[in-house]
């Protein structure tokens, strides 16, 4: 019986704690998202392409946090895994992917 707004208005005119919910487009044209960069694009290595999405939250000051890749394919990172944190040798971890580990 009633838009959103106007239950919105009666709710805070009663000083309910209340407001719309935001849609997907609601976010992605809000000012104060925009302000906060809550949409970031980085480039998705499996599409190929530039995607848009929600940005790191919460945002803090001196460790804000960042995308610094999309989404990646199974085992993309194990060479440089196998190599840094288990200190495993290039003939290794060659030997590793002989056996179908990788």
């Amino acid at each position: 019986e009633r838009t959103v707004e106007q239950i919105v208005e009666t709710m805070n005119e009663a000083q309910v704690a209340c407001c719309p919910i935001m849609t997907p487009q609601d976010t992605a044209s809000d000012p104060h998202y925009e302000m906060r960069d809550m949409h970031v694009e980085w480039e998705d290595v499996q599409l190929g392409r530039k995607v848009k999405g929600t940005g790191v939250v919460p945002k803090f000051s001196e460790t804000p946090g960042k995308i610094w890749r999309g989404s990646v394919g199974l085992g993309h990172d194990n060479e440089r895994i196998f190599s840094t944190l288990l200190g495993l040798s290039p003939d290794e971890i060659a030997e590793l992917a002989q056996h179908g580990i990788t």
